[in-house]
């Protein structure tokens, strides 16, 4: 199945949702499209009386984004003249708009345009009263002097618009807030006692829909439906983002010769149903507000072609031990949603130029077998995780997968470059995906930033830690380091990274509320170059925080570290340079002696 196909069937099987606003974790509203509608910040709301006159208007606040009625031209227009049928520019929908705004040649002709088809809708079989209400006070040319009558747009002292505000000294009105130049000012309409609104219409909306495919008289093939439909020509930008100017489908003009000498014409080479396009574009631009990761314009999506939509990997990765089980053990049928034929798709998007928008991958799996690989890699990655607070105030901790995103954190912490991100961000999808291990430059990157011990007893590199030992236990011990302190375990490493962390707590233990970076976290740098001549330091440099604490703890402690040093082969005992499984002892060693601390009461300093 082909990613347009996928889209149309998603489309079809969410019919109930169409038109119905949603809203992301930040407030953004989002919509599954009808047909023939699009989005478009509008920033002023007029009201028209039902005998056409001008009743009110006010600058929109908060949300802007209005689902608006758009033709196959309008929805995807760029230099030329192309109305939207009701919501639209200034330019558009006022007449007098070449008598307050001059240089503006194209403005009579586009306000022609806009009224002549809003006209041939309220004359047609698909009309609506509303419609006649709205044409009946647009054709009277007074809109921008209704509005500055209305104190929504001012003039200037030539009595021409005001187009920036210019008074420093003064606060300036609402409407210069919100838009850097007025003659962009993007009007919505509604008509007195009309509900719900005309923007949310229902039946304004089908009228639309119907007039809109009834307007197409040519048909032809469809590649995606298989079947002789009215065909479009013009496809939908604003894919990723209302700001979008990529087409999924496009094809440059004749002159362009981007199809000459291997086809007659442009529509030889993929030909696709008005209907279908829309049901397609809309269903991604849904599915991209919904549920995508995006990165500098790089979108990664996954979703099912039914009502039920599958976590991203991130997600699943992020989930406790306790939610794994839900979501990956039970594939054998517990669940229906993740098991028999359902299908899930996996497609990534990105544009190399900003009017072309490229499918980079995409991929058709059973539901199963998508929970199936992201499992597979919870478990190899898998180890202990303290996450932030919850809205509880509780830390969240327990067993999980570091996320694809809490990877690239540690990779490339500081970066600036986008490129780089979305790059690394797709090879570890990948890595996900296709049964591939992390890449070993990952690893080292991982490794380097926590040699810098100095960030030692903060939040965030105590997570780098926990990710970083999640990469390296299946990287070099394909899973045989357990999150557990292995007492029993005597590879070299190892047991240096005990030593390190029974350093560290001790001194932490004998500071107390002090926070400044022990002795351990500034020579981690020098202790994994030459483990053994720096541990010698180390031993000097904590015996006065050994003298601080109690007898019983301090000789606790001691105890720790004659006995992981009996574990040691004496020839081991040397400056070999360590391998990062130093970083699995120490994260080890350090949760069992802050575990064991946790469980008695903190009786450090008795």
């Amino acid at each position: 199945m082909s990613l347009l196909n996928a889209l149309v069937q998603t489309y079809d099987n969410n019919l109930e949702v169409v038109g119905k606003v949603n809203k992301k974790r930040n407030g953004t509203e989002y919509t599954l499209l009808p047909i023939a509608h699009s989005t478009q910040v509008t920033h002023v709301e007029v009201v028209i009386s039902t005998q056409g006159e001008f009743l009110s208007a006010a600058v929109i606040e908060g949300e802007r984004n209005t689902v608006i009625p758009v033709t196959e031209a309008s929805s995807g227009r760029t230099s030329g003249l192309a109305p939207h049928p009701i919501h639209d520019k200034l330019m558009y929908v006022a007449g007098d708009y070449s008598d307050y705004i001059s240089g503006k040649s194209k403005a009579r002709e586009a306000f022609k345009l806009y009224l002549e088809q809003l006209s041939n809708w309220c004359d047609s079989e698909y009309s609506h009263e509303s419609l006649s209400n709205l044409y009946e006070y647009l054709k009277k040319g007074t809109l921008i002097e209704d509005l500055v009558k209305n104190q929504t747009l001012y003039l200037d002292d030539d009595g021409m618009l005001l187009l920036k505000w210019q008074k420093k000294n003064e606060d300036s009105p609402s409407i210069y807030k919100i838009v850097s130049n007025v003659a962009d000012v993007v009007i919505r309409f509604t008509i007195e006692g009309l509900e719900p609104v005309m923007w949310e219409h229902t039946e304004i909306r089908n009228l639309h829909i119907q007039k809109t495919i009834s307007d197409i008289t040519e048909l032809d093939f469809c590649y995606v439906t298989g079947k002789y439909a009215p065909i479009s020509v013009n496809q939908p930008k604003k894919i990723r983002n209302t700001m979008d100017q990529s087409k999924l489908i496009s094809s440059s003009n004749a002159n362009g010769l981007t199809y000459k000498g291997r086809f007659k014409d442009a529509r030889d080479s993929f030909n696709i149903s008005y209907e279908a396009s829309q049901k397609a574009h809309n269903a991604l631009k849904w599915l991209i507000n919904r549920q995508s990761i995006y990165i500098d314009g790089r979108v990664f999506l996954v979703w099912s072609d039914g009502t039920e939509q599958p976590k991203n990997w991130d997600e699943l990765l992020r989930a406790g031990e306790q939610d794994a089980k839900e979501f990956y053990l039970n594939l054998t049928g517990v669940k229906k949603s993740n098991t028999g034929s359902e299908s899930t798709y996996l497609a990534i998007l990105d544009a190399a130029t900003p009017g072309r928008l490229a499918v980079t991958s995409f991929e058709q799996l059973t539901t199963s077998s998508y929970y199936k690989r992201v499992y597979d890699f919870y478990n190899k990655y898998i180890w202990y995780f303290t996450h932030r607070k919850n809205d509880n105030g509780e830390n969240q901790e327990g067993l999980a997968a570091p996320t694809l995103k809490e990877i690239l954190n540690v990779i490339y912490p500081d970066t600036t470059r986008a490129d780089i991100l979305k790059n690394t961000y797709n090879t570890l999808l990948i890595c996900v995906l296709y049964n591939r291990p992390i890449p070993r430059e990952y690893i080292n990157r991982a490794v380097a930033r926590l040699k810098n011990g100095t960030e030692k007893g903060t939040w965030e590199w105590d997570k780098n830690l926990s990710i970083t030992c999640a990469l390296i236990n299946f990287e070099r011990g394909k899973g045989e380091f357990s999150v557990s302190l292995d007492t029993q375990n005597n590879n070299r490493s190892y047991l240096f990274g005990r030593l390190l962390a029974v350093a560290e707590v001790l001194e932490r233990s004998a500071l107390g509320s002090e926070n400044r970076p022990t002795n351990a976290a500034r020579y981690t740098t020098s202790f994994v170059q030459a483990p053994a001549r720096t541990w010698t330091i180390l031993q000097q440099k904590i015996v006065p925080y050994q003298n601080k604490l109690n007898s019983k703890l301090a000789a606790y402690y001691q105890a720790i570290i004659d006995n992981i040093i009996s574990l040691m082969n004496p020839n081991d005992f040397s400056n070999k340079t360590l391998e990062e499984t130093y970083l699995l002892g120490f994260y080890s060693q350090r949760k069992d002696l802050y575990t064991k601390k946790e469980k008695k009461g903190d009786k450090s300093n008795d």
